[in-house]
């Protein structure tokens, strides 16, 4: 008897296998595809926490911020190539990210931040900003907060990052989480666009007061309205209260462009029922200016002594009183600007940025007890640091900021705005809490 060999293809039970076989290396293929992202935001490598106690910033810090990135870029979404050009730029510079609490700390505590201090942040909330991003962060060691919208956690979209996702993106270190609110924030607290004359170069060196920035913005009608363009879907776009511009450095032949603009804009605010404040420095040539009626006008009354001079106060009373003549000329509703904290002047090196509380801490090793100047109300005194060098410091504390408000009033103004919040002793804070 001749036994038949069977055909594989009517071996149904050997292609049951086979199929079995297949559907599971296929399942595991799959398992393995859809870790991939979540892999490529959770990994063994881990952000370096920087050294704060180098930090020495009192300035402030660049906020940057992207709507978006996509693999090969769209018209919202950066592409992922440019943004590590970008990013490398920063990094080549010398610029360091900074976190929320670092930043919470430097309004409210008056702590240092450094050099090149840079707050990161990616808004659209989607899966694929975080995975083309992520490898920059890592590359560079930057952090940045991860920003999403409340209405789409726990939905059907998964084009955006649920819960889950993002609690696992935070075990690296490198992002943080935070949150779109779609309803206006007016009805917590009034939050104003402010607009000032820096930028970054293309090899990622920043530029402040650039004076041909202002140059080009302003040099056309066109230029102006596209400039115009550009504030007011912003202030749209985010539901600012309102617009605050302070351009500074500005050319005396740009002075008429300039003064063209703020009328300019201040018409298409209007429309939407926005207020605008104008920045003057107490350089601006303000007698030689026409100035439109309607924005409400701040005057910089401080910046008499600082990083660009020798020892001295921000202020003191007869140049209140200038500034005070100065905003006689202005058209409209006027506030006089003080500057809060001091100046730290040694005899060799950088002059360094004060809050009251530290230069209020420093006071503890002056040679002889700190002084308050008559002709400016200013906390003086000197002191010797470790390397044997000698420091002059000025400062303003409560009794300062009051007496500069008192001159103010004899100055005929009684509206005051404060540079900067923060850093300050518990008495400056009870008395402008008063």
């Amino acid at each position: 008897m001749f036994k038949r060999n069977q055909s594989s293809v009517l071996n149904h039970r050997k292609k049951n296998r086979k199929k079995v076989l297949k559907t599971i290396i296929q399942t595991a293929v799959i398992v393995v595809a859809g870790m991939l992202p979540l892999s490529a935001l959770v990994d063994i490598k881990k952000y370096n926490e920087p050294d704060k106690t180098q930090w020495e910033n009192q300035d402030g810090f660049i906020a940057l911020s992207y709507f978006g990135v996509d693999r090969n870029g769209t018209p919202k979404r950066i592409a992922k190539k440019e943004l590590d050009k970008q990013l490398k730029a920063l990094h080549d510079q010398g610029y360091e990210t900074i976190s929320q609490q670092d930043v919470i700390d430097f309004y409210g505590k008056g702590k240092a931040l450094p050099e090149k201090a840079l707050f990161l942040s990616f808004e659209d909330g989607r899966n694929d900003s975080s995975i083309f991003a992520h490898p920059s962060l890592k590359e560079y060691n930057y952090k940045a907060t991860f920003l999403s919208y409340a209405n789409k956690m726990g939905n059907s979209d998964r084009k955006f990052l649920q819960p889950e996702d993002m609690l696992d993106m935070q075990k690296g270190g490198y992002w943080e989480l935070g949150t779109i609110m779609e309803a206006s924030i007016k009805d917590e607290v009034d939050v104003d666009l402010t607009v000032v004359n820096d930028r970054f170069t293309e090899d990622g060196l920043a530029v402040q007061k650039d004076s041909m920035l202002i140059t080009r913005l302003m040099a056309t009608p066109e230029s102006r309205r596209a400039h115009i363009d550009d504030i007011v879907d912003t202030v749209s776009t985010y539901n600012f209260e309102g617009v605050e511009i302070d351009y500074e450095k500005v050319k005396d032949e740009d002075w008429d462009n300039i003064c063209a603009f703020y009328e300019e804009l201040y018409q298409r605010l209007q429309q939407g029922g926005k207020p605008l404040r104008i920045v003057l420095g107490p350089r601006m040539p303000i007698e030689k200016l026409t100035l439109p009626e309607g924005p409400t006008y701040i005057m910089m009354a401080y910046n008499l002594y600082g990083t660009h001079s020798g020892p001295g106060p921000k202020a003191d009373y007869a140049f209140i009183a200038k500034m005070g003549k100065k905003m006689d000329q202005l058209p409209g509703e006027h506030v006089m600007a003080f500057a809060t904290g001091g100046f730290d002047w040694p005899e060799s090196g950088k002059i360094t940025a004060l809050t009251e509380q530290e230069a209020a801490q420093l006071s503890m090793q002056s040679v002889k007890s700190p002084k308050r100047e008559q002709g400016s109300g200013a906390v003086y005194f000197d002191y010797i640091d470790s390397e044997n060098r000698k420091h002059t410091v000025r400062y303003a504390d409560a009794r300062t900021l009051a007496q500069w408000m008192e001159s103010a009033k004899k100055a005929g103004y009684y509206k005051i705005a404060l540079w900067r919040m923060g850093g300050f002793e518990q008495a400056t804070l009870d008395f402008l809490n008063r």
